[in-house]
């Protein structure tokens, strides 16, 4: 799935949330409601890390990112961020097996 990447506020190293933002389709699809959390294995093959899915905001019509700091760094460490305002990079989420996906560059 194509999913964009997400900030909450200016680009900085420390202390910005970054993440993805799901379409409402692709949530409903590959997620789990009763989840408390997914894992997630960068593109580079690096060791799947958990990401809470026990949130209201990724279950609303309007939020769905998943949060974490690891995607954050990694965002820095390959230029994916930052981003000009307004215009996020997309990123490809795949499904690997229930409950793991892996993130990389689209």
């Amino acid at each position: 799935m194509i999913v964009t990447a997400w900030k909450n506020g200016a680009h900085r190293r420390i202390g910005t949330s970054y993440g993805v933002k799901l379409e409402v389709a692709d949530r409903d699809e590959h997620f789990d409601p009763s989840a408390e959390s997914v894992l997630i294995q960068i593109e580079n093959g690096s060791v799947p890390f958990c990401v809470n899915t026990k949130k209201k905001s990724l279950w609303n019509s309007t939020c769905r990112e998943l949060i974490s700091s690891r995607i954050r760094e990694w965002m820095f460490e390959t230029g994916i961020a930052p981003w000009r305002d307004n215009s996020p990079p997309s990123l490809k989420l795949e499904p690997v097996k229930s409950g793991l996906f892996r993130l990389s560059r689209k």
